[in-house]
């Protein structure tokens, strides 16, 4: 098979390859545990998981992240959260990410069938199928269960986002929260109607923010998103005129949870039991390339 072929499909997570068990702890004096996931055994990552509590300053308890060959299960169980900044709202997105994020400089993690960071203008659109179940074991707790990329000018890593570059979240399942910053829109994608947020992150200047949230979320089951027509859709409102010449950096999925009211105890689990990447003809953002 073609690695970076036309439409070429690769699961990753239904299979059984060389890593038979990986888990990852995160705590609040162990913020950014991580781990590689060389499934196939030749020396190249698939994936990383990153327990990733970034706003958690303390907490008792713990997130793990268990990779079994099959399935990837995610265990919250926080309690006395005290955050690093309030104003940063959510306690953490612990995560499994393929490609290059721009926050670190981990993997990055580019064995599979999309060639990232690519500039959108010479990406052909990305479509993800997801199989995931989300528990509520608390059903009041806030959180979500979402997908994210980073759109950067450059492709330098373990920076912050900076000013022009563009966070997109789609949203698959949430309850209690809402998207950040102000309503803007609302589109309807593949049959799904989403309410479309807007805010400038870190006060003017800052990365613009874009999430889609949609009406009707759902707690378990298998979703395919194509990533164009919310690239497209997010354009409409944006104030960046550069967007052909961004890098899409990463895809990423993983759960916000709690907020500066809701930190007594954060309990919730999520699986993934399937995860597959398509590389798709025709361009991300519906433009000629070169």
């Amino acid at each position: 098979m073609e690695k970076f072929g036309i439409a070429v499909i690769v699961c990753f997570l239904f299979c059984t390859f060389a890593e038979a068990s990986v888990v990852v702890t995160a705590a609040g004096e162990h913020r950014y545990p991580w781990a590689p996931l060389d499934l196939d055994g030749d020396g190249q990552i698939e994936w990383i998981l990153e327990g990733n509590l970034w706003n958690v300053y303390s907490a008792d308890g713990q997130v793990t992240m268990a990779w079994d060959d099959k399935t990837l299960s995610v265990s919250i169980r926080l309690a006395d959260i005290v955050q690093e900044q309030p104003s940063g709202w959510v306690n953490g997105y612990p995560e499994i990410w393929y490609g290059a994020k721009v926050w670190n400089t981990l993997g990055p993690a580019l064995d599979g069938p999309v060639p990232l960071p690519q500039k959108l203008r010479d990406l052909r659109d990305i479509s993800v199928t997801v199989e995931y179940e989300v528990r509520r074991l608390d059903p009041h707790l806030p959180y979500n269960l979402c997908l994210e990329t980073w759109l950067t000018k450059d492709t330098e890593r373990g920076r912050a986002v900076r000013s022009d570059e563009v966070e997109v979240m789609i949203w698959l399942d949430y309850q209690n929260m809402r998207g950040a910053g102000t309503l803007v829109g609302q589109t309807t994608v593949g049959g799904r109607v989403y309410d479309v947020w807007y805010e400038e992150r870190c006060g003017s200047g800052g990365w613009e923010y874009f999430a889609f949230v949609p009406r009707d979320p759902s707690p378990c089951g298998a979703v395919t998103i194509w990533w164009g027509p919310f690239l497209q859709e997010a354009m409409k409102y944006s104030r960046r005129s550069n967007w052909p010449d961004l890098y899409f950096t990463s895809i990423e999925l993983g759960s916000e949870f709690g907020a500066p009211h809701y930190l007594r105890r954060n309990d919730l689990d999520w699986e993934v039991r399937s995860f597959v990447i398509s590389y798709g003809q025709r361009n991300i953002l519906g433009v000629e390339t070169r």
